[in-house]
């Protein structure tokens, strides 16, 4: 049987059933154990077990959908698979600020993965936007010094540099304490 992972796993399914969101949970959980032990053809079937289950038991537009989505476009990225992966960042993010709203911490991780994902693929104006976005809700909710803050204030930082935005990059740095 494996893992303590893999054996809760396996009860999930049995006692609750295919479609319970416990046994999606669980699912997503051994998909991304695997996906971090390089197991990956083993993974990428869990990830679309689990967003098959979210999807019929929870709804397309339910937060743990989203959930899925994230994680199953950030296996893709990481298989090199940016395809596959934008449409699920997208969607992800749409279905976040929709339900959960604007100040919702989900809703600004999912405008941080799509801003990331724009920013490693060179695609910087969409990854400015996005991240300036998040950034100000994170200030709001979060406040400055927070650690989500921070991680999307250095990366906004690193946005603004690669576009030579050096005025708006120094305020951004001074503001959040961002040592060069």
């Amino acid at each position: 049987m494996g893992s303590p992972r893999v054996f809760l796993t396996y009860i999930r399914e049995r006692v609750l059933g295919p479609d319970n969101p416990y046994t999606a949970a669980s699912l997503n959980s051994l998909a991304l154990l695997y996906s971090n032990h390089g197991r990956l053809k083993e993974a990428e079937p869990l990830y679309q077990r689990a967003l098959e289950i979210r999807e019929r038991v929870s709804g397309p537009d339910h937060p743990d959908t989203a959930l899925s989505l994230n994680n199953s476009a950030f296996f893709y990225e990481k298989q090199g698979r940016p395809k596959e992966a934008e449409p699920l960042y997208r969607r992800s993010l749409e279905i976040r600020e929709s339900v959960l709203g604007p100040d919702h911490p989900d809703t600004i991780i999912g405008l941080n993965s799509l801003g990331v994902f724009f920013f490693e693929r060179g695609r910087t104006l969409e990854a400015e936007g996005l991240l300036r976005k998040a950034l100000g809700i994170a200030e709001r909710v979060f406040g400055i010094g927070h650690p989500r803050t921070n991680q999307i204030a250095q990366t906004y930082l690193q946005v603004l540099q690669k576009m030579g935005w050096g005025h708006k990059a120094s305020k951004v740095r001074n503001r959040f304490k961002i040592k060069p």
